[in-house]
């Protein structure tokens, strides 16, 4: 058994090459050495899958060919979806999408993953994610829908600030306590751009929850078989 790497909330704008070139350069150096590449929400800044996807396959190409590149050489890609994140499945070849959460065994331990957004309560996801909503945006203009959809992101963003992020985080690990106290030994979500790794015990149970951080930060969550888990920073050099 190979690596595996959670990364996410790399929010990546579209058309912007420079931003890609730390990813790009990972999943090179590590092309043969993963057996998975988790990516756990918010890669893009915006992604919906359209009936024809292309207007944003073509923003995003070097970054697509790049993750359908890794699924074609055998890294299994698993994409669990953010709240930037609609209906990617259809649009990337070889990858495999989770709407909400995805179970993992992993040396024996139960492993629960996702981006962590659908926990918190806020009814503006569920609005976006409900089934009706996303046939209603896939019959409109994707030039239409993108342009909003990136207005949105940033709104959403300051939104996020206004809330507080440290909020949010303490929500996230609560939520881990549960998930913890229903069996798991491994909690991993994204969301809050802060990294994190957090040993929990509850109900005579010891578990850890671990949060990727931002990719925009360089941080990533390595797991290296009979090592275990451990939180990381790419070394790429800032401009």
């Amino acid at each position: 058994m190979k690596d595996w790497i959670f990364l996410g909330d790399a929010h990546f704008p579209p058309y912007h090459r420079d931003s890609w070139e730390p990813f790009l350069k990972l999943i090179e150096e590590r092309r043969g050495q993963m057996e998975a590449l988790v990516i756990m929400g918010d890669f893009f800044d915006f992604w919906f899958g359209f009936p024809d996807p292309s207007p944003l396959k073509e923003a995003y190409r070097e970054l697509i060919e790049g993750i359908e590149g890794l699924a074609e050489g055998g890294t299994e890609v698993l994409y669990m979806e953010g709240n930037h994140d609609f209906s990617i499945g259809r649009s990337i070849e070889g990858i495999r999408a989770y709407p909400t959460s995805a179970e993992f065994l992993l040396d024996g331990r139960r492993v629960f993953v996702a981006h962590g957004d659908r926990f918190m309560g806020f009814p503006l996801y569920f609005l976006l994610k409900n089934p009706l909503s996303c046939k209603l945006i896939s019959s409109l203009s994707p030039q239409l829908v993108t342009k909003v959809a990136f207005l949105w992101s940033r709104a959403s963003r300051w939104m996020g600030m206004r809330r507080g992020v440290r909020k949010v985080a303490e929500g996230l690990r609560g939520f881990a306590r549960q998930k913890i106290a229903q069996g798991f030994d491994v909690v991993i979500l994204a969301h809050t751009h802060l990294a994190e790794e957090c040993p929990i015990e509850v109900g005579g149970r010891r578990g850890i929850y671990y949060n990727v951080g931002s990719w925009q930060e360089l941080s990533f969550l390595l797991y290296r078989p009979r090592e275990g888990f451990s939180l990381q920073k790419f070394p790429y050099p800032r401009p």
